[in-house]
């Protein structure tokens, strides 16, 4: 009876795998295959501004800031270059570690908008994305600030789905990772940054 029972729970797991795999490939599918392609020119351009936007908050707060010699924009600034450069060693990890092929080579009647150069598990545009609007979330938590920020780092995680070049759960980790290093990096800034590196990097003692 027990032997039974193991067998049920092995041939349970594996159909469960099996249909969250195919789910996910229905998925993506219907994402990218089933698509408005008058909408591709939105989803190309949202997918392009990722790296963009995501280093140039922290351009700007740093050259604002030195400016004005503001030291709570400065650190901001700081901190989200840190976040970034965690978030990228993060992914770069993973894909290097899982090498999870891109869906179009398995999925051959994806239509992807470019064939990338590295594999797919997690998306890296993702990640940027989310790291970019847990940033703002974490500095200035204004509603007008953070619900424009997440809408954008959810748009940049479906484009990646509706071009065809990353499957679901890569993008749903590619926001986790994003959202962890935001996290902890703005959780831990006067660890990272205390006086001795504030020094370092020439950040003023007092506001203005």
């Amino acid at each position: 009876m027990k032997k039974i029972k193991v067998v049920c729970y092995i041939l349970l797991y594996f159909n469960c795998g099996a249909f969250a795999q195919n789910a996910e490939e229905l998925f993506l599918i219907t994402a990218n295959v089933h698509r408005n392609k008058s909408l591709d020119p939105f989803f190309k351009t949202i997918t392009n501004t990722s790296v963009y936007v995501s280093f140039a908050n922290p351009v700007i707060e740093l050259a604002k800031g030195y400016a004005t010699k503001n030291k709570a924009l400065i650190l901001n600034g700081y901190v989200h270059t840190a976040s970034l450069l965690a978030s990228f060693v993060f992914t770069a990890t993973a894909k290097r570690v899982i090498k999870r092929d891109r869906p179009y080579l398995k999925l051959t009647q994806l239509q992807p908008y470019q064939i990338e150069g590295d594999f797919s598990f997690p998306s890296g545009h993702t990640s940027n994305a989310f790291t970019a609007a847990g940033n703002l979330a974490f500095a200035y938590k204004k509603w007008y600030v953070v619900a424009p920020a997440y809408i954008w780092a959810a748009s940049v995680g479906y484009s990646r789905m509706h071009l065809g070049v990353h499957y679901p759960t890569d993008v749903l980790v590619g926001a986790i990772l994003g959202t962890a290093s935001a996290y902890i990096c703005n959780r831990w800034q006067n660890k990272i940054f205390n006086k001795k590196v504030q020094k370092l990097l020439y950040i003023p003692t007092n506001d203005k």
